[in-house]
């Protein structure tokens, strides 16, 4: 069944949905639906309706609201990735996928070895959103994932070491483990880029104190390591 995040210009009543803008696009041109179809609608806080087509014209695409329940693609931990460049096109594979196993903010970071420093940034973080948001639409979220503007690393550091549980996976790690982590409700972690984290920032970290763990005896690819860890963290939490 079709899927949808509500819209700017989209309007949730008690017993329709009126949808405009790029959701009728999609549903009218690309899906070509049709009266009596259905569909649900998420509104981005939890809540999903199902509904059935009841009305095209040439701007507007009317649902009917058959019924509205809690969204079932929900983790209760907040999860943060602070995903440090990568090259090429990797971020929107590395987006796709932290989306897909429930991730809900993903926070773009240029540090010291990477080599992907994006001119037109703002560009690059509106389709990131894109992604993001077909991705969310495609697994069934209740919630619609962000990608945050690019920040350097001394600001993602200031932002992770705000969070109730912080890390940063770390291939030098030895001692301390993803399995033996702490979890809480609110879960930040960084993921370094190709060339690997500098050690003038292992000892920013250090001294903000965000400890550094070990993802086992393999070094993981930049654009793996988030997918990686993810379902570690839901494994832990209960889910799976």
């Amino acid at each position: 069944m079709n899927r949808f995040f509500l819209s700017n210009g989209d309007t949730v009543g008690e017993r329709e949905i009126t949808l405009t803008g790029e959701n009728y696009i999609h549903l009218t041109r690309a899906l070509r639906a049709r009266i009596g179809e259905e569909c649900i609608v998420c509104d981005g806080k939890r809540t999903d309706y199902f509904c059935r087509v009841a009305a095209v014209d040439k701007e507007t695409v009317t649902l009917s609201i058959e019924k509205a329940a809690p969204s079932a693609g929900e983790s209760d931990i907040g999860i943060t990735l602070y995903q440090c460049l990568p090259k090429g096109d990797k971020m929107e594979s590395v987006i796709s996928r932290a989306v897909e196993t429930g991730v809900r903010r993903i926070v773009p970071v240029v540090s010291r070895n990477c080599v992907a420093r994006p001119e037109r940034a703002d560009k690059k973080v509106e389709r990131w959103n894109r992604i993001a948001r077909s991705a969310a639409e495609q697994c069934g979220r209740g919630i619609l994932p962000v990608v945050a503007d690019i920040t350097d690393f001394s600001g993602a550091l200031a932002m992770l070491a705000a969070h109730e549980t912080a890390f940063i996976c770390f291939e030098n790690e030895t001692e301390r483990k993803l399995s033996g982590l702490t979890l809480t409700k609110d879960v930040g972690f960084l993921i370094g880029p190709e060339g690997g984290l500098a050690p003038e920032e292992a000892a920013l970290w250090e001294k903000a104190g965000i400890p550094a763990v070990s993802l086992g005896r393999r070094i993981l690819r930049t654009e793996n390591a988030a997918a990686f860890v993810l379902p570690v963290l839901h494994y832990k939490n209960g889910e799976v």
